[in-house]
């Protein structure tokens, strides 16, 4: 199958250089066993190796989606939401389109433009069933880089890598490890939110930027506990899953039913993983306390379960299989 990926979200060129998470690691394993991957995101002209990838960097607009169409894809896959602007002219190319869908709202403008959704938790699955669209789950981590260290010293009590975004609730975190040797990394905005990441550093939390994917296990691995404050609408599964397969306890809030649904489906597997707790700086430091005296999780043998990058590109290709 050869499958035109595309991530139309401008990205930071280290971000990109330097990206190794789930979804590269399954597009990676696709193009191991057979597929031809064409991708392409946006940037000035640039071809970067990723393993057994390479990455084209093409001005948005008409140039993006005549390299699209120049490659003869018998699919298009797309990661982002349904505000992209490139769907509806990649839609005219006649192709079946699917989309990984990144979060947001499911019945965004472009929705229409997508003959299947790749979902990576149960309540956009149901959301889109309900709508009846085409849709299945498709997740997973990089279980090869993101793996336990245990010559790691422990050097913080608590770490919480994400997004300098209000919806990561950074405040809430900084107000709950207060005390704590904390560290928090990410994407930083230079033109709005700069509490998120101006307010930790009061309160003596390691506010670093955006790292790249072997500094970010060594961050997890010189952690005792996870912590993720994210609300329902911050996502931050991605950060789930890697603690997981770091045997890295984790803390994560009641009110996302998206980071909660491993730490349930975990512990209906009798994998413990982790606690929850209501998102008050109190309850967080309870449940962080708790934590604390937990040496390991059992995270990574339910990642190896059913979330690796294998069963990421698995579910991919059965997908897509259906609408080409």
């Amino acid at each position: 199958m050869r499958v035109a990926f595309l991530w139309d979200w401008e990205c930071d060129l280290y971000q990109t250089i330097t990206w190794e998470d789930g979804l590269c690691a399954a597009l990676q394993h696709l193009q191991a066993n057979g597929h031809e991957i064409g991708f392409f995101t946006v940037g000035d002209r640039l071809n970067i190796p990723k393993g057994n990838l390479l990455i084209k960097r093409v001005p948005a607009g008409d140039k993006l989606v005549e390299a699209v169409q120049a490659f003869i894809p018998d699919v298009i896959l797309v990661w982002g939401d349904c505000t992209r602007p490139h769907a509806y002219p990649l839609s005219k190319l006649g192709r079946p389109m699917a989309i990984c869908f990144a979060g947001g709202s499911v019945d965004g403008p472009t929705s229409m433009y997508f003959d299947h959704f790749f979902v990576e938790s149960t309540c956009y699955k149901e959301r889109l069933e309900a709508m009846g669209k085409s849709v299945s789950i498709a997740f997973g981590t990089n279980e090869k880089l993101f793996t336990p260290q245990p010559l790691m010293a422990k050097h913080w009590d608590v770490c919480f890598p994400a997004t300098y975004a209000r919806w990561k609730r950074h405040q809430l975190f900084a107000d709950a490890v207060e005390g704590l040797r904390a560290v928090c990394c990410g994407f930083k905005y230079h033109d709005h939110e700069q509490e998120c990441h101006e307010y930790p550093r009061s309160k003596g939390v390691l506010t670093l930027p955006h790292v790249d994917p072997y500094t970010l296990r060594d961050i997890y691995a010189a952690s005792r506990v996870c912590v993720i404050t994210s609300e329902t609408i911050g996502g931050s599964q991605r950060t789930v899953l890697e603690a997981m397969a770091m045997n890295v306890p984790l803390v994560v809030a009641t009110d996302s039913d998206k980071t909660t649904e491993y730490l349930h489906d975990a512990a209906l597997s009798e994998f413990a993983t982790g606690f929850e707790a209501t998102p008050e700086a109190k309850e967080v430091r309870r449940a962080v306390d708790s934590m604390l005296t937990m040496k390991q999780s059992a995270g990574r043998e339910y990642v190896l379960s059913k979330w690796t990058a294998k069963h990421y590109a698995d579910a991919l290709l059965e997908g897509l299989s259906k609408i080409v």
